[in-house]
């Protein structure tokens, strides 16, 4: 499937879907119907949109043979736990604000909202965060093995079942490779782990 035959698709799948719901949204709302389809459309358009796209992943982001070992299952890890951790604060901080002060109750949806957005923020952050780390990373010579094999970053992630930008971290020095990621790439060209990384 086109690019642009793909995008068709997802956007009218999303459309529909956000006009569907849309639609019971404002059978539940009381004299404000329109208003209600509207406001719901607009907010829930990216959301409904965003879902369909995942459900038809384009063919040349396949997904690797190894998720777990790449950065990105190492960025979501990072970005999940700060985000459920500011989000039970959140919750906590409602609540006390609810049963000391009086103060009104937030609907779940708020939360989850904040949730999302949270998380999305930390994942973005994450992955530009190109800072030192307080803990020393392992060198590598990946780029030199993978240069003198005549391996692009894409032939090399692809051939070690993870994903391009697991490649460019690890050579770059930002992500340290699990275990059993690092004994599959000394197998890979032939080498002891000890070959391929040092402290």
């Amino acid at each position: 499937m086109s690019t642009t035959a793909r995008w068709s698709l997802v956007i009218g799948i999303g459309v529909a879907v956000t006009l569907t719901l849309g639609f019971f949204a404002a059978l539940t709302a009381g004299d404000q119907k329109t208003l209600t389809f509207v406001v719901f459309a607009i907010v829930m358009a990216p959301a409904c949109i965003g879902s369909v796209w995942a459900l038809f992943p384009s063919e040349k982001n396949k997904a690797p043979a190894y998720p777990e070992d790449t950065v990105e299952t190492e960025w979501s890890r990072k970005a999940g736990f700060g985000a459920f951790t500011d989000l039970i604060t959140a919750m906590g901080i409602a609540l006390i604000a609810h049963n000391v002060f009086g103060a009104p109750e937030l609907p779940l949806l708020i939360f989850t909202a904040l949730g999302l957005v949270d998380f999305g923020i930390r994942y973005w952050a994450v992955s530009r965060d190109r800072a030192p780390h307080d803990r020393d990373l392992m060198r590598n010579n990946l780029q030199e093995l993978r240069t003198a094999a005549g391996l692009s970053q894409q032939a090399c992630a692809d051939a070690l079942g993870i994903t391009r930008q697991t490649v460019i971290s690890i050579e770059k020095g930002h992500f340290d490779p699990r275990l059993s990621l690092a004994f599959r790439i000394a197998e890979y060209f032939d080498k002891r782990v000890d070959d391929v990384f040092s402290s």
